[in-house]
Parts: C-alpha cells; sequence; structure tokens
C-alpha cells in the first residue's frame, strides 16, 4: 500500500475555483481502481491551504491516476499557480492506532 500526503498552497487565482476543481479530482480518484482513500481539505482554515491524506493498493493503480486525463488537466490548470509538498510512503506495517499489544 503506499500513502500519499502533503500539503498544497494556492499561490495565485481564485481560491474559490481551485477548490472545486480540487474536489472534482478527489471524486474522481475516488472512484479509481486501486484508491482507497483520498482527501484534501481545507488546511488550518486556510482558504488558499490544502491538505491531501491518500491511499493506493500499489504503484499500477497511483501512477494510473497521476496519468488520467482529468489528474493532467488538473496539473495544467493550476500547476504554475500552486506549491505543493506532498510525499510518497510504502506503508510495510499496518496496524490500529491504540493496540492492546503496544
Amino acid at each position: 500500500m503506499l500513502m500519499v500526503t502533503g500539503t498544497v498552497r494556492l499561490m495565485d487565482g481564485d481560491a474559490t475555483a481551485f477548490a472545486a476543481d480540487l474536489d472534482s479530482l478527489a471524486s474522481a480518484a475516488r472512484g479509481r481502481p486501486g484508491n482507497l482513500f483520498f482527501s484534501a481539505e481545507v488546511h488550518d482554515g486556510d482558504v488558499a491551504g490544502f491538505c491531501v491524506v491518500e491511499l493506493w493498493r500499489d504503484q499500477p493503480s497511483l501512477s494510473g491516476h497521476l496519468a488520467a486525463r482529468d489528474t493532467a488537466d488538473f496539473i495544467k490548470r493550476w500547476g504554475e499557480k500552486m506549491i505543493a509538498d506532498i510525499r510518497k510512503y510504502d506503508v510495510v506495517n499496518e496496524r490500529m492506532l491504540i493496540d492492546r499489544q503496544d
């Protein structure tokens, strides 16, 4: 499993339009094969800042999302207007947050 997480900050452009496009992309991503979770939410009440959290079954699933037309269109439309610090992590030891056997 892969976890993708980080922040996106809109530096130039209409924050309302950006949020709507990001919400649309998130909805599409949730329907893609291999997507386990996708959330893009306003970060700390800042309408131009977003926190992104994604879970993907595997790299081919994530690669399919990144290659999708709507993902490419989003990056083309907003890429130069935003700063993104988004990282990908391999999830190798998944467990419950509170485990009686800690």
